[in-house]
């Protein structure tokens, strides 16, 4: 079955992260115990968790930030600490999405939050005098749907939404989880680690799954 579509993960395949540059601007802040808070990207829970299912607004996210880091930091302060996570997204990589979007719908599907998305509009795919809106055909956004990978509901939704067939498209993920539910729901698969050559990963998982 030839592949139609590819379905891109956000954090780790496309944008660097890093933990260790948000939990150092929180410390900064004085918050000494940001390190027990701030969790890793892939394992987020509690308010972080609400915060991506889109169920605690921005205003509640700060407050309850303020409170279990002991700080009383302004909103600015808490934005640009908790998007200090956001590293950059390498320019071989907006190429890659440019040159797919060719031959391919190509979908953002993200488990990320609206703080961290409208940084990425302001200040990510913006070489050549692009917008996000020129590398992807359309963005699935967990806060937006209000459920997130590994979830049935949040891949159900893209699929209906986007009118795909499983077996048409090629999901990319770092996350083994992320995998495990796309192989499920019947996606082709391609697990990507950090260090991977994305250009070259993905020309191997077309090759592959053209057959």
């Amino acid at each position: 079955m030839k592949i139609k579509n590819l379905l891109f993960d956000f954090g780790e395949v496309l944008v660097t992260l890093s933990r260790e540059k948000a939990v150092a601007a929180f410390r900064a802040l004085g918050a000494e115990i940001a390190d027990e808070i701030v969790p890793a990207s892939w394992s987020f829970d509690g308010m972080f968790r609400d915060l991506e299912n889109g169920k605690i607004t921005e205003r509640e996210f700060f407050d309850n930030l303020n409170f279990s880091l002991g700080l009383q930091a302004t909103d600015e302060e808490l934005r640009a600490a908790w998007n200090a996570i956001i590293q950059d997204i390498p320019l071989y990589k907006l190429d890659l999405l440019l040159g797919l979007r060719k031959n391919y719908s190509v979908y953002m599907v993200s488990n990320t939050n609206k703080i961290h998305m409208d940084y990425t509009k302001e200040h990510l795919f913006k070489d050549g005098g692009h917008t996000i809106d020129d590398f992807f055909d359309k963005l699935y956004l967990s806060y937006e749907i209000g459920a997130s990978k590994p979830e049935k509901a949040f891949f159900d939704y893209v699929i209906k939404d986007a009118g795909l067939k499983p077996e048409e498209t090629l999901y990319l993920d770092d996350s083994p989880a992320n995998i495990e539910a796309g192989w499920e729901m019947g996606f082709r698969v391609c697990p990507v680690s950090p260090l991977d050559d994305l250009d070259k990963l993905v020309e191997a998982c077309l090759h592959t799954n053209q057959k």
